[in-house]
């Protein structure tokens, strides 16, 4: 799965480096998903769309003439952000508390 997967050329990819490697903050999640194999990853994607169409998550799409909610869907992959990333984010979360305090 992980190991056959490729970026697109020419693209940034948030889990393979230029040289093709597993970027460090990805390595645990790609150990994770390579653990469950495929099968076990399409049933828990399964199950989770499952809970949350029984459970009635949706979300309001506000511009919608019609006024409909949406479905709300879930990667099963998260989004991995490394610490250099996460303190950027970090910073402006802080800036933007103060801003409003």
């Amino acid at each position: 799965m992980i190991s056959t997967y490729r970026p697109l050329p020419g693209a940034f990819d948030e889990l393979r480096a230029p040289d093709g490697s597993v970027r460090d903050h990805w390595a645990f999640v790609t150990q994770a998903l390579t653990s469950l194999g495929p099968a076990e990853l399409d049933h828990r994607r399964r199950d989770t769309e499952r809970l949350l169409r029984n459970d009635g998550a949706t979300y309001t799409v506000y511009d919608d003439p019609s006024g409909q909610n949406a479905p709300w869907v879930l990667d099963p992959i998260p989004l991995v952000i490394s610490a250099e990333e996460w303190a950027v984010i970090e910073r402006g979360i802080i800036q933007r508390a103060e801003l409003f305090n």
